[in-house]
């Protein structure tokens, strides 16, 4: 072989080997894109990720459970079902005219009736000539004199029949002035009477929710053509104490003014409106009537059946008839749903014993 052949050679391999060179490095790169490719796209796979919100974030949505009402703020306070809690009398002796009503020596400052319809509204020491009607809570009236004018078919004191509450009237004198033998002297509801001289009215107290009567008189009351007249009377409702009162239904009696009318008894509860629930009446003086006490349970109402009701300690009078009342001492009585009937005797001390009784 000649020495020019020898060089082609030479060149020849030198030029293949170039273009192995040269397809390495493509290979190389090629692998490198398509390695760079697969990581770019696993970046974007794991950035994709963390725009999704994660699991955790989920539970801020949900209402948290300090939102929720705890149950003790839902569940019916006991206080609406139990009994009223029950004062005891401050006196003595029996409420008369010696410790009801207005404190002797008390300046009053005469004035006309009254509307009253803000709350902790206080009246004291005046004389009023009209009706007071409270359409608010925590009002007192105080040591004041209330002269009925006018038919004031509410009450004289007028508190509604039940939306509100602590109306407190205290050594207060409500004269009715026989003015409405059909209507009470105080009423209805929310309210509390301590020492109060109540009289000549068609009813002394009218009694609807939450009413409590304590140390307190009703007397002369009275009626016209045929009026039925009761010294405490409810036509339903409940939490009611009444405690330590004299309460003589007398239309009829020797010198009461009535001019017709008569009396139902010295404390009604009657079925008429809602169910009598939750009363106490102990410690009490009554007198006069059909029966002295209607105690609540009477078949013929649309709400028959008292409940929770208690008559303790309480004296029956003989003023009017050797019984209490003319045809006995109480009636619509009922033993069972939480009623009591105790201690209860006639005033020389003869008991006057539970028994199932019901309206004639």
């Amino acid at each position: 072989m000649d020495g020019t052949s020898t060089q082609q050679q030479a060149r020849f391999v030198a030029a293949a080997m170039v273009v192995a060179v040269v397809l390495i490095v493509a290979m190389v790169v090629s692998t490198a894109g398509r390695a760079d490719a697969a990581t770019s796209r696993r970046t974007r796979r794991s950035a994709s990720t963390t725009t999704t919100a994660p699991k955790s974030t989920t539970s801020t949505t949900v209402k948290p459970t300090t939102t929720t009402a705890p149950t003790t703020s839902t569940t019916q306070p006991t206080t609406t079902t139990a009994p009223p809690q029950s004062p005891t009398g401050t006196s003595s002796t029996w409420p008369d005219a010696t410790n009801t009503g207005v404190p002797a020596g008390t300046v009053l400052t005469p004035t006309g009736g009254m509307y009253i319809t803000t709350d902790g509204t206080v009246v004291q020491n005046m004389e009023v000539t009209g009706c007071i009607v409270v359409r608010a809570n925590n009002v007192t009236i105080k040591n004041t004199r209330v002269l009925q004018s006018g038919p004031c078919w509410g009450g004289a004191i007028d508190t509604e029949y039940g939306p509100y509450s602590n109306i407190l009237i205290q050594d207060v004198e409500v004269d009715g002035r026989n003015q409405n033998s059909g209507a009470p002297l105080v009423g209805s509801g929310g309210y509390t009477c301590i020492r109060c001289n109540v009289h000549n009215g068609g009813q002394g107290f009218h009694l609807t929710n939450n009413v409590t009567v304590v140390d307190s008189w009703v007397h002369d009351l009275f009626g016209t053509g045929t009026t039925h007249n009761d010294a405490v009377l409810s036509n339903g409702g409940n939490n009611f104490v009444v405690r330590h009162n004299t309460l003589s239904c007398d239309v009829g009696w020797p010198g009461n003014p009535s001019t017709g009318g008569g009396c139902t008894g010295a404390m009604n509860l009657f079925g008429d409106f809602g169910p009598v629930t939750n009363v106490i009446a102990d410690g009490n003086l009554f007198n006069g009537g059909a029966y002295c006490v209607y105690a609540g349970t009477q078949s013929d109402k649309p709400y028959p059946v008292a409940s929770n009701v208690q008559f303790t300690n309480n004296l029956f009078g003989t003023v009017a008839t050797p019984t209490c009342g003319k045809y006995g001492p109480y009636v619509d009585y009922q033993p069972g749903n939480g009623n009591v009937w105790s201690g209860n005797t006639y005033t020389d001390g003869t008991p006057i014993g539970a028994y199932a009784s019901s309206t004639p």
